[in-house]
């Protein structure tokens, strides 16, 4: 299990919203707001990370190389079970610690963006702890969504291409399938 530091930030990293020309710092700041007020209220909690994340995006920089190989179909299996895979993996610990929330500082740094990505800059203060984290956004349908975050230069869809590679490459592709399959199961 992770930290409950750790698991905050990942559902601080889960997706950012967006009115139309909101900067990504600013939109890291309204859903830091909305799941401090969401604390208690888990079907909310979980609509605020399931909707705001990028999972088509992390999904496909997770498989790297690999993706461009792949038929439609196989495309859209895999995004379906790496989906499920990533909400089944981290629904447990951000729910049962996003009321850390409430006792940590959050230190907004910077942003660097363009028009369609962003770097949000971050820091945690917890107890005596303080964890750098940077955002990696992708703005969808006018809502900077969350594809990547990397929490002390260790980056959560480099880790996930590492892991996915060397299953592919070891075996096969649909044992990766196979494997994410049963890892749903095993977390649900």
């Amino acid at each position: 299990t992770l930290p409950p530091l750790l698991a905050v930030i990942l559902a601080l990293s889960l997706g950012v919203s967006s009115g139309e020309g909101q900067q990504p710092i600013d939109a890291v700041k309204e859903t830091v707001e909305r799941l401090k007020k969401a604390v208690g209220n888990r079907p909310l909690i979980q609509k605020l990370i399931l909707e705001r994340m990028d999972f088509e995006e992390m999904g496909k920089r997770s498989l790297g190389r690999h993706w461009r190989g792949l038929l439609r179909a196989e495309k859209k299996e895999y995004l379906d079970l790496f989906a499920k895979y990533v909400e089944s993996f981290y629904r447990k610990q951000v729910f049962e610690s996003v009321e850390f929330l409430e006792s940590v500082d959050i230190k907004y740094l910077k942003q660097r963006s363009d028009s369609e990505f962003a770097e949000v800059d971050i820091q945690i203060f917890a107890r005596n702890n303080k964890i750098s984290i940077t955002f990696k956004l992708h703005l969808v349908d006018e809502q900077w969504k969350t594809y990547d975050l990397v929490a002390e230069n260790i980056s959560t869809v480099s880790n996930l291409r590492a892991q996915f590679d060397r299953i592919i490459s070891q075996h096969s592709f649909a044992e990766l399938l196979n494997r994410l399959r049963e890892k749903i199961k095993e977390l649900d």
